[in-house]
């Protein structure tokens, strides 16, 4: 390959996804300034180089709704859809909501929400109590038995995950481990900015 020739942001067999260049950079730049191209010279210090925050993002994003979406195909049984998943979650981790709040966070509509919450006070998933201080509110809460259908949930996501973490070179596990705290930031900084208060 002519130097200066670029390929398609796609990794080879065997190659790690983080070693391949964002569209548009060069195959044979070095990954920091001064480090010749033939690979000779200091090691670099990162790979951060070799794609900018734009292809990240748009990377990460790809990836983890692919990830989304095969892990609700392999956990969900078929009588819990997954507006009932969402919003037992919702309300396991952010406690008692109106249903127009539910329905924001479930990104679905007051009518089907509230569909969604009969037919889970139906198997004894949820209930309705008063609100708090607005004593002609009500809002949505999880049951002891709402509560063990969660449990059983992420059981089956962790299930899951274990055996594609198993199959994981070293590296690859490292390389999950470290990313874990990046990740976390992300999420508490998504829902800052989306925090659903009742």
């Amino acid at each position: 390959m002519s130097p200066g020739t670029t390929t398609a942001n796609v990794p080879a067999a065997g190659v790690p996804a983080d070693c391949v260049p964002a569209a548009g950079v060069p195959t044979n730049r070095a990954a920091t300034d001064g480090v010749p191209a033939d690979g000779t010279g200091p090691a670099p210090l990162g790979k951060t180089g070799l794609i900018d925050n734009a292809s990240l993002a748009d990377e990460l994003g790809a990836a983890l709704v692919q990830l989304s979406t095969l892990m609700r195909r392999n956990i969900l049984p078929r009588q819990i859809g997954l507006t009932q998943a969402s919003t037992l979650l919702i309300l396991r981790d952010s406690g008692p909501q109106r249903v127009t709040s539910l329905a924001d966070a479930a990104l679905v509509a007051q009518p089907t929400m509230s569909a969604v919450i009969i037919g889970m006070e139906r198997l004894g998933w949820v209930r309705r109590d008063g609100h708090r201080t607005d004593r002609r509110g009500v809002v949505v809460c999880l049951t002891e038995e709402g509560e063990n259908v969660v449990r059983e949930l992420e059981a089956a996501r962790s299930r899951a995950l274990l055996a594609d973490i198993e199959t994981l070179p070293t590296k690859d596990l490292a390389a999950l481990v470290a990313a874990l705290p990046a990740l976390r930031e992300i999420i508490a900084q998504e829902q800052q900015s989306k925090a659903v208060t009742w």
